[in-house]
């Protein structure tokens, strides 16, 4: 497929680089948070046995600092 000259000035563009870059961080920061956040979820409710109102609201915390 042979693109046209606007279309390789975007796709090439750095500024879209940069923007992806930035858009994948942010994606990753996301995923760890929610990994963090299941996993103490599971540990409180699943293994300790806590109400999980109680679990759900102490594990909220630790990824809000990430």
């Amino acid at each position: 497929m042979i693109f046209s000259a606007k279309h390789r000035r975007w796709l090439y563009n750095p500024a879209r680089h940069q923007e992806l870059e930035r858009f994948v961080k942010f994606a990753l920061v996301g995923i760890l948070g929610m990994v963090i956040d299941l996993t103490i979820l599971n540990v409180l409710h699943g293994l300790l046995g806590w109400h999980l109102l109680v679990a759900n609201s102490i594990s909220d915390y630790p990824t809000v600092f990430i």
